[in-house]
């Protein structure tokens, strides 16, 4: 029998917002968490249920490609 790779899933929930997609990435505490599913709760907007899994390197951003808010910019300008 061939042993089969199984990925969990994870679930992040965060402040409601239009502009959070499948296939987007999430850093947090040193790890990357690839989105695979958005449930906005029922045309609630106050939060969003995120389902993610572990991000392997090709996902990942480079540096380059990372948002960073406007404050941070700023500082590093």
């Amino acid at each position: 029998m061939a042993a089969q790779q199984f990925q969990e899933e994870r679930l992040f929930v965060v402040n409601w917002r239009t502009n959070i997609t499948p296939g987007m990435v999430i850093h947090y505490r040193d790890n990357w968490f690839e989105i695979v599913r958005v449930d906005p709760l029922e045309d609630y907007k106050a939060d969003i249920k995120l389902y993610v899994k572990e991000a392997i390197g090709g996902m990942l951003p480079k540096e380059d490609e990372l948002y960073l808010n406007k404050s941070n910019n700023k500082q590093n300008q």
